[in-house]
């Protein structure tokens, strides 16, 4: 298993004396991303690691790091997945409430889980924390870019 694959693990799984010895040894870890090129800060957001969170942004990793395939950011992943105290601590920590102004936006995917469409695409999340990181997205400006569109009502 590579350094990072063994990181974004310990990420994932909140291995905290792993992580901190690793960062020890490496800094520039914290940027590390897995072997699914996705960065290791989305991964412990996933995951609801808000104390890995914590310790990878005290060692200045990218808040806005982006993974390969959807181009979104922790804050867009703490959205689909409709964890409100990760986006707040997210947000607290400076995190950009637009996801860098990608397509569609944290408050989108929010307000499509408010509406019940991430629950049909997959994500964990409950309309009530869904809505939560709405208010949160709001109550900071945030815009609405992109949305799940409906689907056509069969014609007959």
């Amino acid at each position: 298993m590579s350094e990072a694959a063994r990181f974004v693990e310990a990420c994932k799984t909140g291995q905290m004396d792993v992580l901190k010895e690793m960062v020890e040894a490496d800094p520039s870890i914290v940027n590390c991303r897995g072997e699914d090129q996705i960065p290791a800060i989305i991964h412990a957001t996933c995951a609801r690691r808000i104390d890995v969170v914590d310790l990878l942004l005290s060692h200045d990793v990218d808040i806005e790091a982006k993974d390969a395939d959807f181009k979104a950011t922790a804050i867009g992943f703490a959205a689909w997945y409709g964890h409100a105290d990760v986006a707040q601590f997210l947000v607290e920590r400076g995190a950009d409430v637009d996801g860098m102004g990608e397509d569609p936006s944290p408050l989108a995917l929010a307000l499509d889980g408010v509406d019940g469409k991430l629950a049909d695409e997959g994500s964990p999340g409950s309309t009530e924390d869904h809505a939560a990181i709405v208010a949160l997205l709001q109550g900071h400006n945030a815009r609405v870019i992109g949305r799940i569109e409906a689907e056509d009502p069969p014609s007959l």
